[in-house]
């Protein structure tokens, strides 16, 4: 056997790694070393242009307490002597390793032993090397561990039990003894050791807001001054292992954090669980991570384009248990992890009564241990949970916790695929409150019904997907515009009415201003105000949708790097932007911006300033109300002509009254707001596929009044009887308020382009206001038309997804909104 050892000390790393070089030399040197990468004389399989690969975490439970009697303190030889006993515990541990086969695994709980001879090699050799029960042995010729914090003695009472012992509770993570509760990481691949980062010393004090324990007694801090000063993040230890899979880089990133439990009221293993999860989800996000520093010098997280799986027992799940729930829940929705799967098993669901059972990982009941890859540059085929039936031949594996472990392999099947060129430039089309029933009333409603067929729409050209827009879990089901707009904005749920912010009211990175962060141009287009919701989510923080003064403000006194969120900005919303407490058109103006009132200025704006338009005082008048070209289009032509950039853009297109058409039941405003968008969408589809480096992309946020297309038992939808008019109902009505003679039959035919009956007409006797008026004119409308209403809010079915240009097969499936974000975030990070 041939070993590549170096001290940790003696490790370089720099924030971006160097290019792969394995090199390998005997073992010459004393054991007393902290560090061990192995390498054994194999042949690398021929490589292939995708490797498809299985990696897997396993908490083995090969830890001294498992092999003492109760309330026994461990000295770290129980392990050697277990391996050296034969022990049937271990033996079916590496039969389960067998069984599944994983290229790389990380086990956790296997006791750190620092020399290789006395635990690791007569584990791969005494035990995976050998196949008693006729299963093939399996070979792992690259391996690394190191050393842990469990059991590394502090000079303090840690746990102010009123005792001072030199490990346990006082250590600087839970341990009998150093090295106890180990981590050992196996590879049939090379590890790149030049590359090794570990972070066992990492002070947890060096974390930006930090969870820090609170005495409930005392109401201070739990730890002390000097406590807090030295004591660190890891339980264990985080690690990062480059990989070299047939010359594809990746990262495993290797953890245990500790059991949220075993304290008080206090919660400080909770509130350090927390923090060791939070720990990757900063280093994986770009500019998240730059606090961080290794053992060896290097500082910041991972690089852009890089590959990673995060692996470990977590010891906490999103639905149950006792850790805080949003460190676990915001790893999992980060965007750059591919969680669409969470591994299970059958026979999960028989051991609990829980309605999270087939996911459990734990014998004793909760999801715990993890396989996250990145949606970068690894595709997740498959993924599941070794765990026996009862009535299996192999549940004598997994029987008790002293047949193997208390916990269970949990694995998943990777392609590693290359990091191809992204869109350079991305817009995002929302048709808000644009359910799947409005798509198929517009194509009705644009039907040449002397064709045989009815032809298709945009929408039709560029259907994808589909996606379910639920908010967070304790919102229920129907989502409103501000929750699924951050949804949208930031890949993650959140309550109806916040703006860019999670549960706790915390600010979420939007693509907007990672976008910025990037060097690139941004811009908004909507034809409400520019501070409603769905526009709002994109570009600012606030706790309510309702605050639109304070979002307004927040245009201009929020900044990425010192520059202004956005570029362009049209829509309307002039109320909020000139008021008496503030003008923010002349601050914006007085800041180099060029500012418009008038839609035909458009076409003469100034590219080296940026722009802001403000073409009503909330939101744009109806589109049948508008005599000139759609606004909708002349105003998304107009951001991409003056977004477009070296660097790239990302636009937000909203479609935004379709929605307030779905909440007033008003199918004539409807079908004219959708043509506006189908135009629009025309044009962007011609503008991208003419092109190679933009990605379009469109939805809804959800689905507004529950239109049916048809009503009452009645198998009919007739929507040429909406062709004639010539203006909104709502205009009717306002004209129609004002007149000082009752309306007549024939005014209304001629407003509505078919024939009202007098009895109809006497309908409209006892109302004079503008209100009463317009609902009984839509009432009309319905009436021709056999159009039904089942809301005047919104509804909880799903949406389409439209997609084309670079990039648009990653939306040819069922996702939910946040999947979308997600994607988008990986076309920032990929070009």
């Amino acid at each position: 056997m041939k070993f590549k050892i170096q001290l940790l000390t003696k490790i370089k790393h720099k924030k971006t790694y160097k290019p792969l070089k394995i090199n390998f030399i005997q073992l010459a040197l004393p054991l007393l070393l902290v560090v061990f990468v192995t390498q054994a004389s194999v042949i690398q399989p021929a490589i292939d242009q995708q490797p498809h690969i299985r990696v897997a975490t396993f908490n083995v439970s090969m830890d001294a307490t498992n092999y003492l009697p109760n309330n026994k303190i461990g000295s770290g030889v129980e392990l050697i002597a277990a391996l050296k006993d034969d022990r049937q515990q271990i033996k079916n541990i590496a039969e389960i390793i067998q069984r599944n086969r994983p290229d790389i695994i990380l086990l956790n709980e296997f006791d750190y032993i620092a020399d290789p001879k006395q635990g690791v090699e007569i584990f791969l050799k005494q035990y995976l090397g050998k196949s008693p029960q006729g299963i093939a042995a399996i070979d792992y010729p690259y391996y690394y561990f190191a050393p842990v914090n469990t059991g590394v003695s502090t000079p303090f009472d840690l746990d102010n039990n009123g005792k001072k012992t030199n490990n346990l509770g006082d250590a600087q993570g839970y341990g009998h003894f150093p090295g106890h509760f180990g981590m050992l990481v196996l590879s049939k691949y090379p590890i790149v050791e030049d590359n090794i980062r570990t972070f066992q010393h990492f002070l947890w004090k060096d974390m930006p807001n930090a969870i820090v324990p609170i005495n409930p007694s005392t109401k201070e801090h739990w730890y002390n001054e000097q406590e807090w000063q030295m004591l660190r993040l890891s339980s264990k230890s985080h690690w990062d292992i480059p990989i070299n899979v047939q010359g594809k880089l990746v990262h495993i990133l290797a953890s245990h954090p500790t059991p949220p439990v075993f304290d008080g009221e206090e919660d400080r293993n909770g509130a350090r669980n927390h923090d060791e999860i939070r720990f990757w989800q900063d280093y994986i996000t770009p500019n998240k991570g730059n606090y961080i520093y290794d053992d060896q010098g290097g500082k910041g997280g991972l690089t852009l384009d890089s590959r990673f799986i995060i692996l470990g027992d977590q010891n906490a799940s999103k639905d149950e248990g006792a850790a805080r729930k949003e460190g676990i829940s915001n790893l999992l929705a980060s965007p750059y992890i591919n969680n669409d799967m969470t591994p299970a098993s059958v026979a999960g669901i028989k051991n609990s009564n829980s309605p999270f059972a087939a996911n459990h990982t734990a014998g004793w009941g909760m999801q715990a241990d993890y396989v996250l890859p990145s949606r970068l540059g690894i595709n997740l085929q498959n993924n599941g949970v070794f765990w026996p039936k009862k009535d299996s031949p192999l549940y004598r594996l997994i029987e008790t916790r002293s047949a193997s472990s208390d916990h269970r392999l949990v694995w998943a099947d990777l392609t590693l695929t290359a990091k191809d060129k992204q869109a350079k430039n991305i817009i995002m089309v929302i048709g808000d409150g644009m359910g799947p029933a409005y798509t198929t009333g517009y194509r009705y409603y644009m039907d040449n019904i002397n064709t045989p067929r009815v032809e298709t729409t945009i929408f039709d050209e560029l259907l994808t997907g589909m996606a379910s827009t639920y908010p967070v879990n304790s919102q229920g089901y129907v989502t409103d515009s501000a929750a699924a707009a951050t949804a949208l904005s930031t890949g993650y749920k959140t309550y109806n009415g916040a703006i860019g912010v999670d549960v706790n009211k915390k600010p979420l990175l939007t693509l907007m201003e990672r976008a910025k962060q990037l060097g690139k141009k941004t811009g908004l287009v909507v034809t409400s105000q520019i501070n409603h919701a769905t526009p709002a989510a994109y570009f600012s923080h606030n706790e309510s949708r309702k605050n639109y003064n304070e979002i307004a403000d927040s245009y201009f006194d929020e900044k990425i790097n010192g520059h202004f969120k956005a570029d362009l900005m049209l829509g309307g919303g002039s109320k909020y932007f000139i008021r008496p407490d503030r003008d923010l058109v002349s601050e914006f103006k007085q800041a180099g911006f060029q500012y418009i009132d008038d839609l035909s200025k458009l076409t003469s704006l100034n590219k080296q300033q940026s722009v802001l338009g403000l073409f009503a005082e909330v939101g744009l008048p109806w589109t049948l109300d508008n005599k000139n070209e759609n606004h909708l289009l002349a105003m998304a032509k107009a951001g991409v002509r003056h977004l477009e950039n070296n660097q790239g853009y990302v636009l937000l297109v909203e479609a935004s009254q379709i929605d307030w058409a779905g909440h007033s039941n008003d199918i004539a405003a409807a079908m004219a707001e959708m043509q506006d968008l189908a135009e629009t969408l025309t044009w962007l589809k011609n503008y991208v596929e003419n092109r190679h480096d933009t990605l379009l992309v469109a939805t809804a946020d959800h689905s507004t009044g529950g239109l049916t297309l048809g009503a009452n038992g009645d198998y009919r939808w007739q929507p040429e009887f909406l062709k004639n008019l010539s203006v909104s109902p709502k205009s009717i009505s306002t004209k129609l308020a004002h007149q000082n003679t009752a309306i007549s039959a024939q005014q209304l035919t001629d407003a509505l382009g078919f024939i009202i009956t007098d009895q109809e007409a006497n309908l409209f006797i006892d109302r004079s206001d503008e209100k009463s008026i317009y609902e009984q004119i839509k009432l009309l409308i319905d009436a021709r038309t056999n159009t039904g209403w089942t809301s005047s809010g919104h509804t909880g079915i799903d949406v389409q997804v439209f997609a084309t240009g670079n990039g648009a097969k990653a939306f040819n499936r069922h996702q939910t909104n946040t999947d979308i974000a997600k994607q988008l975030f990986l076309v920032l990070e990929g070009n």
